[in-house]
């Protein structure tokens, strides 16, 4: 290592020119490599939903879980599955490997689920079985907030969503919050 370091040092013009080449192919390469602000991912995620009424988080998961998990273990390119058991209710999530194609999947699951119906209880629902988009959640929230009339805020935000709207790549922009402007007249 030690004659390395020398041999860097005594060769300092050839070091400190490989050193610029590289800067400048970087930056080069940078500059010109197509990138998108806003790529368009899809990660596969799958949501089964089941309801019962009346019935417990600890029963939801041994009467409802584990056949449902049984037959959605064995899912090909199934990256993780997580439930949730509450009063009354079910939901399983389950993710997949961004190369694996989202339909595929979603009718996989279906499937599965069409089998396992025959080991839930007879009072359970139709388990629900649909795909998770994350590309059409909210990228960005903005609050609107101040000491003034209420009025203002509204005509304010909505200022704001028309400009925001007007922007390139923006599909849609919500207000929020916004209270009807109601006028009671009692006539005597």
């Amino acid at each position: 290592m030690r004659k390395f370091i020398e041999a860097a040092i005594n060769r300092h013009r050839t070091v400190i020119m490989l050193f610029s080449l590289m800067l400048i192919t970087g930056s080069v390469t940078l500059y010109f490599i197509p990138k998108e602000s806003s790529p368009d991912v899809t990660i596969p995620y799958v949501y089964v939903s089941v309801t019962h009424d009346g019935i417990s988080p600890e029963d939801a998961d041994t009467l409802l879980y584990e056949p449902l998990e049984t037959q959605l273990q064995g899912l090909e390119g199934m990256k993780e599955m997580t439930s949730t058991a509450t009063f009354g209710h079910l939901s399983i999530q389950l993710e997949f490997y961004s190369n694996v194609n989202v339909d595929d999947a979603l009718e996989d699951v279906r499937n599965k689920v069409n089998d396992a119906k025959g080991e839930l209880p007879q009072d359970t629902n139709e388990p629900i079985v649909r795909e998770i988009n994350v590309a059409l959640f909210p990228v960005m929230v903005v609050t609107v907030s101040g000491d003034v009339d209420e009025y203002l805020l509204y005509r304010s935000a909505d200022e704001l969503k028309k400009r925001i709207e007007s922007l390139p790549g923006v599909l849609e922009v919500d207000v929020r919050g916004k209270r009807e402007q109601v006028a009671e007249l009692i006539i005597d």
